[in-house]
C-alpha cells in the first residue's frame, strides 16, 4: 500500500512557512507561489489577523509542495488567495472557492472565520485551504465545469494527502456516495452524482490513490487535458489513468469497501 508522504509543513514541525510582507494585508511565500491578501481593519467583517493569514499561506504552500510530488503541473505564481467573510456569491455558507481560471490562473478565496467546526481553528483552516489548492492544480489540466463530482472528490484527496491530521472524514459517513458507488456503480458521466453526495465521493478517490498510487489522480486529469472524447465519460478517463476496466475497478473498490 502507498505510504503517506511527509508534507512540507510536517517535515518542519509546523514551524510555519517563510514569507515576506509586501504591505499591510498582503503576504507572499518566499518562493513567490502564493500571495495571501487579507483585511487588516478590525472594524471590517472581513478582518483577520496576520497569524491567521500566515496559517492560510502555510497550508497552501504545504499542499502545493505535496501535489507537485505526485506529478501535477505547477501553476504559474503568484496565485492570489483572498481571505474574506463571504467567499462565493452563490453560497453564504461556503468555506472556500476557486474560480474557473478561464482567463489566466484561478483565484482562491477562503473564509476569514474558519474554526467553528469540531476540527478546531487551525485544522479546519488547513483542511479548507488544501482542498482549494487541489482545485487550483486541477485547473492546470482542464477548466471543464462538467467534471464537478470528480473535482470535489479529488480535492478531498488533495486535502487528505497534504495534511492527514487536519482532514475531516465526517463527510464520508452515513448516506454518502461511497455506499451508493458500491450499490449502484460508478456514474458514467461526470454529472451523475447528486450535489449532496459529491464530497462523500472522496471515498472513491482515496481508495483509487491507495490502490493504484497517489499519482493516479494526476493521471486522470492528464487524460482530460485537450481530450474532448474523455470529457463526457468518467469511465474512459479512469480507465486511461489506471489501465484497468471500470468493471475491474468497481469490483475491487466494492470488495475493499
Amino acid at each position: 500500500k502507498v505510504a503517506l508522504p511527509v508534507g512540507f509543513n510536517a517535515a518542519l514541525g509546523h514551524i510555519g512557512v517563510l514569507y515576506r510582507k509586501h504591505k499591510p494585508g498582503v503576504i507572499e511565500d518566499a518562493g513567490g507561489r502564493i500571495r495571501v491578501e487579507y483585511v487588516v481593519d478590525p472594524k471590517s467583517a472581513d478582518f483577520c489577523t496576520e497569524a491567521y493569514a500566515s496559517t492560510v499561506l502555510d497550508a497552501a504552500v504545504n499542499a502545493w509542495t505535496t501535489l507537485l510530488g505526485f506529478g501535477w503541473t505547477e501553476p504559474k505564481g503568484p496565485i492570489r488567495l483572498f481571505v474574506r467573510k463571504t467567499v462565493s456569491w452563490a453560497s453564504s455558507t461556503a468555506k472556500g472557492a476557486t474560480t474557473g481560471g478561464f482567463m489566466g490562473q484561478p483565484q482562491i478565496t477562503v473564509r476569514s472565520d474558519l474554526g467553528s467546526s469540531n476540527l478546531g481553528s487551525e485544522a479546519e483552516t488547513r483542511y479548507v485551504v488544501s482542498h482549494e489548492i487541489g482545485h487550483l492544480f486541477q485547473r492546470q489540466f482542464t477548466v471543464n465545469l462538467t467534471t464537478s463530482w470528480l473535482d470535489e472528490a479529488t480535492s478531498e484527496w488533495a486535502a487528505f494527502v497534504s495534511d492527514p491530521k487536519s482532514y475531516d472524514t465526517s463527510g464520508m459517513t452515513g448516506e454518502q456516495d461511497a455506499v451508493r458507488l458500491v450499490l449502484l456503480g460508478l456514474p458514467s458521466s461526470f454529472g451523475g452524482v447528486a450535489s449532496k453526495y459529491i464530497y462523500g465521493s472522496a471515498a472513491w478517490t482515496l481508495w483509487l490513490a491507495w490502490k493504484h498510487g497517489d499519482s493516479t489522480l494526476a493521471a486522470a486529469y492528464k487524460a482530460l487535458d485537450w481530450r474532448p472524447t474523455h470529457w463526457a465519460s468518467v469511465h474512459k478517463t479512469l480507465a486511461t489513468a489506471t489501465g484497468k476496466t471500470i468493471s475491474t475497478l468497481m469490483r475491487d473498490f466494492g470488495e475493499d469497501f
